[in-house]
Order: C-alpha cells, then structure tokens, then sequence
C-alpha cells in the first residue's frame, strides 16, 4: 500500500453554511500537479473528497503574466475572496516553509516539476502490405519553398 504524500501547504476555506474548501500542495507536486482541490461538507475527515487538480499557475490573473509572478496559496486566497461563492473564513497552514518556497520558487523545467516528452525523436511506423510507411509528415506535405515554386511556374 504506498503511503499519502506529506503535506507542505494548505488552505481552508470555510463558507456561511460549514462547508469547506481545502487546497493543499502536496510534497511530490509537480507543475501540472500542483495544488489539490479538496470539498469537505461536515467536521469529520472522512467527508474530505478530491475535487480537481490544479497547475502552479492557479489563480494568477491574467495568465500572461504567470510566468513573472510567485505562485502560492495566498493568490488562490484572493481569488477566492473576490468570488461570489461567499467563503466567510480562510486559514493558510505552512506545515514545511523551506519545502513550500522550493516548489514556488522553482523555475518550471526544474526537473520534478515538469515532465516533457519529444514527439520528434523517432518516426513511428506502420506496415501495410509489407511496406514500411513513416507516420508523422503526412503524406501530401509540400515545402513552403516548393509550394511558391509551383505558385509563381519556376517549378
């Protein structure tokens, strides 16, 4: 059975009528993956239930300038607040400050954070008919250069 990742950070929300918005940044949160969305509608931990993920860039508007900004709880804070859904109550938890500002303060492509995949690196093939076929420039592609040749009659 794998164990529940620690807990860096996390948010409660609480609305007029007791139910409660938790968001928490988790240990191995990565870029994508970051804040995790929680609804819990009574006093007791089993009513805690997953809502949705989150990427780092949650509640930084507007989105060109998230690269420039400093993400954190305290911008979903704000978001919140400025929203009609009425959360009377919020309380922000550090439970491991050094932790929390590595994962905010890390550039995206620090490894962890990120996962990327090149879709370039090898042609994918098919056989039809004993023939080997590259999938990946379509078959009817036509350079740029070629495709003005053929336009203006050089070629």
């Amino acid at each position: 059975m794998q164990d529940k990742p620690k807990v860096v950070a996390r948010l409660t929300a609480t609305r007029a009528d007791k139910k409660r918005l938790i968001v928490e940044v988790q240990q191995d949160a990565s870029f994508q993956k970051f804040y995790h969305f929680y609804k819990q509608t009574g006093d007791d931990a089993g009513s805690k239930t997953e809502v949705r993920l989150a990427n780092r860039n949650e509640g930084i508007t507007p989105h060109y300038r998230a690269p420039r900004t400093v993400a954190g709880l305290y911008k979903i804070a704000e978001r919140l607040t400025k929203g009609i859904a009425g959360y009377k109550n919020m309380k922000i938890v550090i439970l491991d400050a050094a932790e929390y500002e590595r994962l905010t303060q890390a550039a995206p492509d620090v490894p962890g954070l990120t996962r990327t995949v090149s879709r370039f690196e090898e042609t994918h093939t098919w056989e039809r008919s004993s023939n080997r076929i590259p999938v990946g420039i379509p078959g009817s592609f036509t350079p740029l250069k070629k495709r003005f040749e053929i336009m203006t009659g050089r070629g």
